[in-house]
């Protein structure tokens, strides 16, 4: 099982995966339907997640990162679980 790498050289306050995706919602900005992630999922497998996603926490809000979250979304739960920190 590869682990991807979470670079957090700023010491940001990290959500669990599982709370971000239960009780966060991307922003509506862009369209979810047929956007294209293959990159962000093949960059996030090749070198780790290394850009942050800005939530605001008071209204469950992805402000920015929701590529990123649609590309964790369709990697297989087994790699979100090998994250390494």
């Amino acid at each position: 099982m590869k682990k991807i790498i979470v670079e957090n050289p700023a010491n940001l306050p990290l959500i669990p995966w599982a709370i971000l995706k239960a009780q966060y919602e991307p922003n509506a900005l862009k369209k979810k339907e047929n956007r294209d992630v293959s990159d962000l999922k093949a960059s996030i497998l090749t070198v780790g997640f290394t850009i942050p996603m800005f939530i605001w926490e008071e209204g469950k809000y992805i402000a920015d990162g929701a590529g990123r979250f649609i590309a964790l979304d369709m990697l297989p739960s087994s790699s979100l679980l090998s994250m390494v920190l």
